[in-house]
């Protein structure tokens, strides 16, 4: 299962996140970083419980939203990619 995190935030802290869940529903999981480094301060929740993390966002408010869609697109598919060469499925 590809499992792709919300907005400032990272694979790593929805790793944590979901690890009960993992822990029940035995499973593949993927979890991967959004490909560009957060421009700006994460939710409150999440500094909070996650400090000093490296935080990542799909695409930056301040950017042209088509070149961004492309691009992250793009990202996910390379991904998609990898995963089934690895897992073979």
């Amino acid at each position: 299962m590809l499992c792709l995190h919300g907005w400032r935030t990272s694979a790593k802290i929805m790793q944590m996140q979901m690890a009960a869940f993992c822990f029940h529903v035995k499973m593949d999981y993927h979890f991967v970083d959004a490909p560009f480094s957060a421009q700006g301060a994460p939710d409150p929740g999440i500094a909070l419980f996650y400090p000093d993390q490296q935080y990542y966002e799909w695409y930056h408010k301040d950017d042209s939203a088509e070149e961004k869609k492309a691009q992250v697109v793009d990202y996910i598919f390379r991904i998609l990619d990898e995963v089934t060469l690895v897992s073979g499925h």
